[in-house]
């Protein structure tokens, strides 16, 4: 194969990698990567809330950055300052819609007679907790009732992503490999064809 012909050969593989890479991310951009920073946890935002507010999970969602949930080997122990470093890629989105349609709340009295509405009316609050925490003591530190496919409070979170790696030229991994084997394979093709036919000879 001519020097001319290899220069060809080689210009027309790189265009078919980068109209292919540009083919394949069209307009939507790369997801981002790199560790998040917890802006707060559900539960630590609700036992920090006013003592008087019914249900946190709305002031919760109005806080900057994304909510999701973080993965279960997050120590829940740890307050969200001392996380160790979590990659966005392994924090699972949150359905809002269904996270508003359940409740949080600082007083265990309140959570209580929202979960159980008309049943404990006439009991005092003092009464009511005490009541409660003989029969189920795992009330104590309980703060929202959420659905039942809904990890606990603590692994849901509202973050930011710290160390992007996104720009409007970011391309994801599956782009890079599609691109990499359709370049392949017209690399091939074009090398059989000019072996064929002579070309450059």
């Amino acid at each position: 194969m001519s020097t001319g012909a290899k220069i060809v050969y080689v210009v027309s593989v790189v265009a078919v990698f980068i109209v292919s890479v540009i083919f394949l991310r069209g307009n939507a951009p790369a997801p981002p990567t790199g560790d998040i920073r917890i802006v707060s946890r559900l539960d630590e935002f609700t036992r920090a809330a006013d003592p008087d507010v019914e249900n946190t999970i709305a002031a919760f969602l109005q806080q900057p950055g994304s909510v999701g949930i973080i993965p279960v080997e997050a120590s829940p122990e740890s307050g969200a300052a001392d996380l160790p470093p979590i990659p966005v890629e392994s924090v699972k989105p949150v359905n809002e819609v269904e996270l508003r349609k359940a409740f949080c709340t600082p007083t265990l009295t309140r959570l209580i007679r929202q979960q159980y509405p008309g049943m404990y009316d006439d009991i005092p609050d003092a009464d009511l907790v005490k009541n409660v925490l003989r029969t189920r003591p795992e009330y104590q530190d309980r703060v929202c009732v959420l659905p039942v496919w809904m990890p606990a409070p603590h692994f849901i979170v509202k973050y930011q992503v710290d160390s992007l790696s996104l720009s409007r030229f970011a391309i994801s991994r599956t782009t890079l490999i599609w691109a990499a084997g359709i370049t392949a394979g017209f690399a091939i093709g074009l090398g059989l064809l000019m072996k064929f036919t002579g070309a450059g000879a």
